[in-house]
This record gives C-alpha cells, sequence and structure tokens, in this order.
C-alpha cells in the first residue's frame, strides 16, 4: 500500500532549511535561512521515505536555530518546516544511525 505526502509549495527561492550533524544518532540541528526576519518558534514534520508521517512537533528557535532529538529509529527520514510566519522551507533528506 502507497501512500501520499502534501508538500505545500509556497517557498520562495531564497528560503533555505539545513539540518546538521546528519548523518546521526537522531539529536539533530536546523537553521532556517532567507526568512526576512527571525522567527522564534517553528512546526516540524518528520516523514519516512513511504511518506507516513512520524513525527510532528512545535520547536522553539534562537536566531533561526533549535536542536531536537527526532526520537526515531535507523533509517532515512524527510524533514520539512514552516515557520511562525507562514514561511514554509524545502524538505531535507536525515539519516538516523543509533
Amino acid at each position: 500500500m502507497l501512500s501520499q505526502v502534501n508538500i505545500e509549495k509556497s517557498n520562495p527561492a531564497n528560503l533555505s532549511l539545513q539540518v546538521f550533524p546528519n548523518p546521526n544518532t537522531g539529536i539533530f540541528t536546523i537553521s532556517l535561512f532567507g526568512s526576512n526576519s527571525v522567527t522564534e518558534s517553528a512546526v516540524v514534520s518528520i516523514y519516512n521515505i513511504l511518506g507516513d508521517k512520524m513525527n510532528e512537533f512545535n520547536l522553539q528557535l534562537r536566531d533561526n536555530m533549535g536542536n531536537f532529538d527526532a526520537g526515531l529509529n535507523n533509517g532515512i527520514y524527510f524533514i520539512s518546516v514552516k515557520d511562525s510566519k507562514g514561511n514554509i522551507y524545502n524538505s531535507e533528506k536525515i539519516i538516523v544511525i543509533k
């Protein structure tokens, strides 16, 4: 059975997302670039390679950066971010290896 992921397409070319270190054991840092001003929080969604939503949470940011524990098993996942101003950042692949 295949799942479908709906990806919103409202990301101006000047917005980007960096997730690091990648790969790692599951604790990542997100850095948002290109937003018109500093944002204080973001909704982080994590999907498996089949497109199933594995986790979603609000992340507090400082200087457009935040740390989180993905709480995931070994595998390849995709992360998408929508900041508190409604900006949507391109999805990035993350790899969890414990």
